[in-house]
């Protein structure tokens, strides 16, 4: 029997993950409760494999934090912890409540030492008005370093932006992790959101999730959507190794829910 390497041990600390993780795949077999998979179809060996490579790899320190909407909680496919699981030194995660805004995100957005963009599609009906007031949207397709590429790369009014500055600053990512619809609530409730930076994607691959119902063609699932933006900002290298996790989590789920084998 293959010998399994099991997880760090962060994210045997967190709450949200062990409670996505509990989510019986098949009631025939046991969830490994580190990975979220049935036992015998186990994601921790390729998880622990890639989350090494990427972190000795990475020219960027780039930081995820993930807002999970309730619903997803409970949902046995989700796939933003795919992204925890990858980058676990650099991922923090968040539950999302309306009328809670998580504090432990918002005290940071004051630190003079970060900066901030939402990972959330630009809205086509936003009036040219409320554009040039926004602090700018990021998107595109940037090759190379990510710190030298953000200048020339942000839209939005430069007297309020000092770019030579930003480029050195700690970069995070907030991911809004839910349904579409449920995502685009989280931006609308979601005051503390309002005045960031969004991080576009521009994606010409279609979507290999198919582990829900009633979905857009063309939508991207989560983990799919941050390998993409890694791309776009220049970790070619951290997006590939996302991309084939997402597609080993995908295949592992079809096979461990009806309790066959990975071959």
């Amino acid at each position: 029997m293959k010998k399994i390497v099991k997880l760090n041990q962060k994210n045997k600390e967190n709450e949200i993950i062990l409670q996505m993780n509990e989510n019986q795949v098949t009631k025939n077999i046991e969830n490994c409760l580190e990975c979220g998979l049935p036992q015998h179809v186990c994601l921790c060996n390729i998880v622990s494999e890639l989350s090494n490579t990427i972190d000795s790899q990475s020219e960027n320190k780039i930081f995820f934090d993930i807002l999970f909407h309730e619903n997803e909680l409970n949902r046995k496919t989700n796939t933003g912890r795919l992204v925890y699981y990858a980058f676990p030194s650099q991922t923090n995660t968040y539950v999302w409540k309306r009328n809670e805004p998580p504090e432990a995100l918002v005290n940071t957005f004051e630190n003079p030492e970060k900066i901030f963009y939402v990972l959330f599609p630009e809205d086509p009906k936003t009036n040219e008005n409320d554009k040039e007031n926004s602090k700018g949207i990021l998107k595109g397709n940037l090759k190379g370093n990510l710190k030298g590429n953000l200048k020339g790369n942000l839209k939005g009014n430069p007297k309020e932006r000092d770019l030579n500055t930003e480029s050195k600053k700690e970069i995070h990512i907030i991911i809004l992790d839910g349904t579409w619809q449920e995502a685009s609530k989280m931006m609308r409730k979601s005051p503390y959101l309002q005045n960031l930076s969004r991080l576009s994607i521009q994606s010409s691959e279609e979507s290999k999730f198919n582990l829900r119902r009633n979905q857009k063609v063309g939508n991207l699932c989560t983990s799919e959507a941050v390998a993409e933006a890694l791309n776009m900002l220049g970790e070619a290298d951290s997006a590939s190794k996302l991309k084939k996790l997402t597609t080993f989590y995908l295949n592992a789920y079809e096979k461990g829910r009806y309790g066959h084998q990975i071959k």
